[in-house]
């Protein structure tokens, strides 16, 4: 990701208010470094796509394991249903 900030600009206008050219070069990279570190903990919209599909593929798998888990609720509770009618009515 390409920086922001304008060095050149900066570097210009540090000139003009009289600095000397070593302290407006320095300022001018200092200026950089601080918006491309800030620059690099910025999610993208390629980082937040796949986020979002990461998040579906384990939503997909825990709807599928919840679905599972209802079946075999519901089996368990017929087979204990059928087993209370059986001693209650055999």
């Amino acid at each position: 990701m390409s920086s922001a900030v304008d060095t050149l600009k900066i570097y210009e206008r540090l000139k003009a208010a009289n600095r000397d050219d070593k302290a407006a070069k320095e300022l001018a990279e200092v200026f950089k470094e601080a918006e491309t570190a800030r620059l690099d903990e910025v999610a993208t919209k390629q980082d937040i796509k796949a986020l979002e599909a990461a998040v579906d593929l384990k939503l997909a798998n825990i709807n599928g394991e919840i679905k599972l888990l209802k079946w075999m609720m519901g089996a368990v509770l017929a087979g204990i249903i059928s087993l209370i009618l059986k001693a209650f009515f055999a």
